[in-house]
């Protein structure tokens, strides 16, 4: 009687689960959630989408490999299936090439071919869009640590965006006007909309300093 019980029991959790899990999915349709199902396969068997615009410099590689190494896989790549069986990327080319024969997590969806190209198109400029707010990206670097070196490069770069800089450019103000530099370029990037601050910034302190052999293009 006890076993009786016990399995009456577990067969109505599952069957509230799976009333819930219906509830969760009626409305999300109604939004018209396009993923159908979450597959895991080989990442050699997934299909580079043919128009795939992004280029994975070798900087990136590295960084996704030793993030990857270091909490491994928490993140599903996104396709579509043209015909039964057939994964197509829309995101997660990095993650196939990086990965090889693992198996990993993917979001297929029922979109059409338009539709794959239109995500294609917008799905990393859309996150590009997002804004940052320096404060808590300090505050999450802070409690970041990896012994990744690639991993370190890319956590240094997210420091200088966030305005935390090394300590060693206090050594720029020791320079003297008989000091001689060998010739170089320092690069900046900055978003396009504030490159006019940005300019007008860099050629005051130019000017300030008494750089005479220092130009900012």
């Amino acid at each position: 009687m006890a076993e009786d019980s016990a399995t009456h029991e577990a067969m109505r959790r599952a069957a509230v689960g799976s009333e819930n899990l219906t509830g969760q999915r009626a409305p999300a349709r109604a939004l018209n959630d396009r993923i159908v199902e979450l597959r895991r396969v080989p990442a050699s068997q997934l299909k580079p989408h043919p128009e795939n615009w992004r280029v994975h410099p070798q900087a990136q590689q590295n960084a996704l490999a030793g993030v990857i190494a270091q909490v491994g896989i928490a993140d599903a790549v996104l396709a579509y299936e043209p015909t039964p069986g057939e994964l197509v990327l829309i995101d997660g080319h990095l993650r196939r090439e990086t990965l090889g024969d693992t198996v990993v997590p993917v979001l297929v969806t029922d979109l059409t071919e338009a539709e794959a190209r239109l995500v294609l198109a917008t799905h990393d400029p859309l996150a590009a869009m997002a804004e940052q707010d320096d404060t808590l990206l300090k505050e999450l670097l802070q409690q970041v640590t990896t012994n990744d070196e690639a991993v370190a490069e890319l956590l240094q770069r997210l420091e200088v965006m966030a305005g935390v800089w090394n300590s060693d450019i206090d050594a720029i103000d020791q320079l003297e006007a008989t000091n001689k530099a060998a010739p170089g370029v320092i690069k900046i990037t900055f978003p396009e909309d504030v490159r006019n601050e940005v300019v007008q910034g860099v050629t005051q302190y130019v000017l300030e300093q008494g750089w005479l052999d220092v130009y900012v293009l």
